[in-house]
């Protein structure tokens, strides 16, 4: 199977487009170099790595291979690293597995089909939201992560469940896009339900096992349910493998793992609006990833609080990891700092040396 099928293309466009077969994401990474794989001089990307003290790995893949990889302040090559919310991309491929098994009807499946008393209290404008609304961000609930502390009040309540379902739903359920990530643990636990098996043995079982992921950490509430919407840690080769199964449209090898229609819809704007956030220029959002109008082309990543990213751009065949410390970011200058310099490093050093 070709990836990327060329239909009717100038001569030139065919050479800007390599052809390649999907790689076998269960086996090791093959490595190449920059000059291989026509990407150019990356001295200005190393400069600006080394000076930056929260830095963790920076790893560049095209074409299916390994072409950089480097570890900074003490990380490792197998340090694990908490992604924050490229959880939420994880479990955005998970739906769509369990969607394809049978596990759940449609996407317009209504949470309280799964979400059953005496466990969970749900309203009745509650129990009507669909998991299409939990993946788009669009459930409705009272919530203000983006710009207030909704998620740390979520964390320390230690009743992360109640703690949401007590929020009133202010807007529409569908109608408007608000970042929330209990919203997207409610949706990890429609999906233990749902499966009958909880998230990281069915992420285990269906996910990572196929891609040769072997050491994954989930972050464990109380209640015995993980987070869904955030705290996942793995390493950053094991990142990549997540970008290029999407790249691949849900291809390892000849195996599909995830299903092409799927990749599709998570990789597709699901809003008309377009958003920017310092370097990062339009950009919007789908199923729990991320989207931008590159210059040239569509990009999509998983991105997590603090510049945790997997960058991929089809059109250049091309995945990037970047991951961060993010602990205490008020030290150096807020998550937002720590963000655009790994933005910084992604969009304005290698990006525009990729041929």
């Amino acid at each position: 199977m070709v990836l990327i099928g060329l239909i009717s293309c100038s001569k030139d466009e065919q050479e800007a487009t390599p052809l390649f077969t999907p790689v076998d994401l269960a086996q090791p990474w093959q490595t190449s170099n920059a000059t291989e794989e026509r990407i150019g001089d990356l001295s200005s990307l190393a400069a600006n790595a080394a000076k930056l003290k929260r830095l963790t790995s920076l790893l560049i893949f095209r074409n299916g291979k390994l072409v950089r990889e480097e570890y900074y302040n003490g990380f490792k090559k197998d340090s694990l690293h908490d992604v924050r919310s490229v959880t939420k991309s994880v479990v955005a491929l998970l739906v769509g597995v369990a969607l394809e098994k049978g596990f759940f009807k449609s996407v317009q499946d209504p949470i309280g089909d799964y979400l059953k008393p005496p466990e969970f209290t749900l309203t009745e404008q509650q129990k009507n939201i669909t998991l299409l609304q939990l993946l788009t961000m669009t459930g409705g609930f009272e919530w203000d992560e983006t710009d207030g502390n909704s998620y740390n009040e979520w964390i320390l309540s230690n009743r992360p469940i109640e703690f949401l379902l007590e929020k009133p739903l202010t807007d529409t359920p569908g109608s408007t896009f608000n970042y929330n990530s209990a919203a997207v643990h409610l949706l990890g636990i429609v999906l233990n339900k749902a499966t009958g098996v909880n998230v990281p043995d069915f992420a285990n079982q269906n996910l990572f096992s196929k891609l040769g992921i072997d050491d994954v950490e989930w972050e464990q509430f109380d209640d015995h349910y993980v987070n869904g919407g955030s705290g996942i840690r793995l390493r950053p080769q094991d990142m990549a493998k997540i970008g290029q199964l999407v790249l691949q449209k849900g291809m390892s090898g000849s195996q599909s793992v995830v299903s092409e229609d799927w990749i599709k819809s998570i990789t597709d704007p699901a809003f008309s609006w377009r958003d920017s956030y310092g370097v990062l220029k339009n950009h919007t959002y789908s199923r729990l990833w991320w989207i931008q109008d590159a210059p040239s082309a569509k990009a999509f990543f998983a991105w997590g609080f603090g510049g945790q990213f997997i960058y991929v751009l089809p059109e250049k065949n091309l995945v990037i990891v970047i991951t961060t410390n993010w602990i205490k970011s008020a030290e150096a200058g807020g998550s937002y700092a720590i963000t655009q310099e790994a933005l910084d490093l992604i969009i304005n050093k290698i990006l525009p040396v990729v041929q």
